[in-house]
């Protein structure tokens, strides 16, 4: 998986790789086309979760991340998706993703944990590693931080079940947020062209006071 893991087995050098590679891409994409103001933010923001998202959550879902760590990648990819659509850093950031079919990147670990441990659990061809209790535990654990406290006992027999049930779960919280009032609103302001510097200026101050926190 190219997983960087220091002397202590600890995340840190792999976070702070993705989000070094994240900020050198969001600026490589920047200078070459999110920059301009003749793309529409809607446009921006495809570019972003196609182009540099996956740059940021490269290898996570392998990882168990403490809410620092969560905390640290969450406020780079809010950062990055400001700058390309030039606003300012202190912006809520939730609604200009939601637009975008997007989720908060706390949503996004938690999908790319849960299909990680269904593939490798109902994959035929690996099975056989399974005999080794070690990695059976670990992938349970790996669900059991990830899925929700209410669910039942975690076994081999339900984690595909337990894991389906929890992006299901994840479905509807995006669908929930991305046709909620205050992402429909950001919706009618991103989705045209930004061509013209006097329109943009209007737009983005409509959406600064949309999304300033109180």
């Amino acid at each position: 998986m190219g997983i960087d893991l220091n002397v202590r087995c600890k995340n840190n050098d792999h976070i702070c790789a993705r989000i070094a590679n994240a900020q050198r891409a969001a600026h490589a994409l920047n200078a070459g086309s999110t920059g301009c103001n003749l793309y529409s933010c809607t446009t921006k923001l495809e570019l972003y979760d196609s182009m540099i998202r996956p740059i940021l959550t490269y290898g996570l879902e392998t990882l168990e991340l403490n809410r620092t760590e969560i905390k640290r990648l969450a406020t780079c990819d809010g950062n990055i998706i400001k700058r390309v659509l030039g606003l300012s850093t202190r912006l809520k950031t939730s609604p200009l993703l939601w637009p975008g079919g997007m989720e908060r990147l706390e949503s996004k670990c938690k999908r790319l944990r849960l299909g990680f441990v269904r593939r490798i659990v109902d994959n035929e061809f690996i099975k056989d590693l399974f005999v080794n209790e070690k990695i059976d535990s670990e992938l349970l654990m790996l669900l059991s931080a990830t899925a929700d406290h209410s669910a039942p006992t975690i076994t081999r027999e339900n984690c595909v079940e337990i894991a389906e049930s929890a992006i299901a779960k994840l479905d509807e919280e995006k669908k929930r947020d991305c046709n909620s009032e205050i992402a429909v609103e950001v919706a009618k302001l991103i989705e045209k062209s930004w061509c013209s510097r006097e329109l943009f200026k209007i737009r983005r101050d409509k959406l600064k006071t949309l999304l300033t926190p109180f």
